[in-house]
């Protein structure tokens, strides 16, 4: 777990640069989590990875997916939420979002953490103390994981911009994120225990991530 963990601290201060190179460097650390899983005896199974578990991934992941669009949907329209999307590192033309969804925010974000947090730390404290702990752990881990991309969005998004004028509302702001984020562990997690599968948390993953990139990216279209 310690080498597990050194390797995340390592990526995730990389990943810090939201440049396209970062990609390559997630799918380093994807590697070198699956050769440590491998190393410890984890299985395919063990991770979510077998085949065989893939079409039960793919219905529970997809009718969440449709039901967390249906909500960005109706956010989309609310002017009280129009500022949560604005956030300088959407990009804003055609190709580039295009890239992000299909490319970017896959590889770079949704693999990397579903193999981390439900796939390789979920199965090695699974295999020692059980699901529910395995759920506690990589999901509060999750959540610090966000610490630096939380201190990020405090500059980068306009919804945050009036938190970052003290220090007080800043740590507000990572806090809630960071709760806000081990609570979806939480849920990306049971999906992962009920389907056997990482096929249906990454998909709810990517669904939420690209949706809001989206949305981001037509409201400045519009504007």
């Amino acid at each position: 777990m310690t080498a597990v963990i050194a390797v995340l601290i390592v990526v995730d201060l990389v990943l810090i640069d939201q440049a396209r190179w970062t990609v390559a460097v997630a799918l380093t650390g994807t590697v070198a989590l699956l050769l440590l899983a491998r190393r410890v005896g984890l299985t395919r199974a063990d991770l979510g990875l077998a085949p065989e578990r893939v079409g039960a991934g793919l219905r529970w992941g997809g009718a969440l997916s449709a039901v967390i669009l249906s909500a960005y949907a109706v956010a989309a329209f609310l002017p009280a939420l129009e500022s949560a999307f604005d956030d300088e590192r959407t990009p804003h033309s055609l190709g580039a979002v295009v890239l992000k969804v299909l490319v970017v925010i896959p590889l770079r974000t949704v693999l990397l953490e579903e193999v981390a947090f439900r796939g390789v730390i979920w199965a090695l404290v699974r295999r020692r103390h059980g699901h529910v702990r395995a759920t506690a752990l990589s999901s509060a881990l999750f959540g610090l994981w966000h610490v630096p991309i939380a201190v990020v969005s405090l500059r980068t998004n306009d919804g945050l911009a009036s938190f970052s004028d003290s220090v007080l509302g800043g740590v507000a702001v990572v806090v809630t994120i960071v709760i806000a984020m081990t609570v979806a562990g939480v849920v990306l997690a049971e999906l992962r225990r009920r389907t056997d599968s990482l096929v249906a948390p990454a998909l709810v993953h990517w669904t939420v991530n690209s949706a809001g990139t989206v949305i981001g990216a037509a409201q400045h279209a519009l504007s």
